[in-house]
């Protein structure tokens, strides 16, 4: 059988590790449908956006794309035990991955978590951009002929899976709410009224795949050191420039931990010249 991916980002590592057989693989599968449902990618009388090219996608890997670098520091630990004034674990909220985080699917990238609960995490990588369009991954919708919407790499799991997220003054059907005004999606209906000018959406950028977490996953890779959390930003997330998000984001978590610490060793009377 040919081996799944089953790194950071994958609720079947999970299975994996507790469980034999053949039903490890079924019970995975259920999370995964219990978040994609609930999160508004599939709907009663409404097909999920799926491609055939998924392979085309996997040739944009992260290598392709250059966010393959040197490791440049070791996990940070809290000298004092204490915590860091950080935001939790929710949807709306950017996981940071580590810079010692080297699985090539999630080095240096950001993750939207767009949903969170007792089933499991979900979220979609934001700062992969492909060579690909929209309309190259789907050429048989004839109304993307005219579009040059970029097709992102949103994570290792079921990359034959479009989603999108749209920001909208108004709650577009058959979407998710995410934070402020933005959305997620994987509705092809939703996705058509955007692309015939229904003002649906002021903005849109759609990812093929997604990352997927069990119960208790994403918190014990945060709690190793993997993640750092940061509140979503709008402008971050439909930057022109994605390639620049992760810097800005690992500084902004790293400067909460940097003053955490020297906060914390004030108030234990130790120097804290640096």
């Amino acid at each position: 059988m040919k081996e799944r991916y089953s790194g950071p980002g994958c609720c079947n590592r999970v299975w994996r590790s507790e469980l034999q057989g053949p039903g490890r693989y079924w019970l995975a599968w259920v999370v995964v449908v219990t978040l994609v449902s609930a999160a508004g990618i599939v709907t009663a009388n409404d097909a999920p956006l799926t491609t055939n090219a998924a392979r085309a996608v996997s040739q944009s890997s992260p290598a392709a794309v250059g966010l393959n670098g040197p490791s440049l520091r070791s996990v940070r630990k809290h000298p004092f035990g204490k915590p860091v004034d950080v935001p939790r674990l929710a949807k709306g909220v950017f996981l940071v991955a580590s810079r010692d985080l080297t699985d090539p699917n999630f080095r240096r990238s950001v993750v939207l978590l767009v949903a969170h609960g007792e089933d499991g995490a979900m979220g979609v990588v934001v700062n992969r951009p492909t060579p690909l369009t929209l309309r190259q991954v789907l050429p048989d919708i004839g109304e993307l002929a005219e579009r040059s919407d970029q097709l992102y790499i949103g994570g290792p799991v079921a990359t034959s899976q479009i989603t999108l997220l749209m920001r909208a003054t108004a709650p577009p059907d058959n979407a998710e709410h995410v934070f402020r005004d933005v959305y997620f999606t994987g509705s092809l209906k939703t996705l058509m009224r955007h692309i015939r000018d229904e003002n649906v959406a002021e903005t849109m950028q759609a990812y093929a795949g997604y990352a997927g977490w069990a119960p208790g996953q994403l918190e014990g890779e945060v709690k190793r050191g993997d993640w750092g959390l940061a509140e979503a930003d709008v402008e971050l997330l439909f930057s022109s420039s994605p390639e620049t998000i992760w810097r800005t984001l690992d500084r902004e978590t790293s400067g909460l931990w940097v003053r955490a610490v020297r906060r914390h060793a004030t108030m234990a009377g130790l120097p804290t010249r640096w």
